[in-house]
């Protein structure tokens, strides 16, 4: 047999910091794959963890000969991400999250999707599990992400979930792979690895395909530290600083450095000022007068429309910032 008829369909890359029995389930949730072992591999990337990532990423590889596992010492999902595209043999290179669960059956879907659809990217949702009691107000929705209601070729700005996509190796290899300054590093919360790269390739390679599949499913731990309107104010924030990082990236282009000009300051601050005006409407006159059918809680208010203003405020922030964090 000819080396490339060795080599596997699909790498799947499980890139971690220091959650080493998540790290187990979902590695575990990969090992115990309907699909023909042969057809993937399975890489495990620890991304500088202190606990005991190592010690048990290693025994699996032991245990499983499709197990491969590496270290990467720069610090950020993103670089973990890229070592572990990098070091795949696959045609394709699927991302699960460590604090994630895939079903039996994930892979014989993504090959259906391969055989069927041809695409460069794609993917599915993700729907949450919980470890311990959820919140009265806590909705399975806020813990879900679903891009369409049904399969297809996805356009415009639609992008899919980084816990639950698949590139084409070669356009990783084209493309150079996920930008370093986005993205979770270490316990700095920061986001949009997967949506500057999905629109990089677009922008880039129009040519290219992104598929969705909803029955390409995962499983994703909400924690109980996310399922508190501290976290929620946090995330908004710094997803509204990610987005705008997002918009200068795309405007500037990834090696140019981003200035601060007056007038970029006083937009900032007339964004700002817009943003604690409704901050303050939503929080005094809507929450008042909110819908409790749709609001039965006050903090259903607050995370569906009441906080929502924090990403402006994160948005802002970053704008006058200027520079990259």
């Amino acid at each position: 047999m000819s080396r490339r008829a060795s080599l596997p369909l699909i790498s799947v890359v499980v890139c971690t910091f220091n959650r080493a029995r998540l790290m187990v389930q979902a590695v575990r949730s990969l090992i115990d794959q309907s699909l023909d072992c042969a057809r993937f591999e399975i890489l495990i990337v620890d991304n500088n963890s202190t606990d005991d990532t190592a010690e048990r990423a290693h025994l699996l590889g032991e245990e499983h000969a499709h197990v491969r596992c590496f270290t990467e010492l720069r610090q950020g999902l993103s670089s973990a991400r890229n070592c572990g595209w990098r070091e795949a043999r696959g045609t394709f290179v699927g991302f699960l999250d460590d604090d994630a669960k895939a079903p039996p059956e994930w892979l014989v879907v993504a090959e259906e999707v391969i055989r069927g659809h041809d695409p460069d990217i794609f993917g599915g949702p993700y729907y949450p599990f919980y470890e311990g009691t959820k919140p009265l107000w806590f909705r399975d929705t806020y813990g879900s992400r679903e891009m369409a209601a049904g399969p297809g070729v996805l356009t415009g700005d639609k992008t899919l979930s980084g816990s639950n996509v698949f590139f084409r190796r070669g356009l990783l290899e084209e493309v150079g792979g996920f930008d370093p300054r986005f993205g979770m590093t270490g316990e700095r919360v920061w986001f949009g690895e997967e949506t500057a790269l999905q629109l990089h390739i677009r922008r880039t390679r129009p040519e290219s395909r992104s598929f969705y599949e909803p029955r390409l499913f995962v499983e994703h731990l909400v924690r109980q530290q996310k399922m508190t309107l501290a976290w929620t104010v946090r995330e908004f924030f710094n997803r509204g600083r990610a987005v705008q990082s997002l918009v200068q990236s795309q405007a500037q282009g990834p090696a140019q450095s981003l200035s601060r000009p007056d007038q970029t300051t006083i937009a900032a601050i007339g964004q700002l000022g817009l943003c604690v005006a409704r901050l303050g409407f939503y929080n005094t006159v809507r929450l008042a007068t909110r819908d409790r059918r749709r609001f039965p809680r006050i903090e259903n208010f607050l995370y569906e429309v009441g906080l929502v203003p924090i990403g402006g405020l994160g948005r802002s922030y970053e704008r006058w910032l200027g520079d990259w964090p």
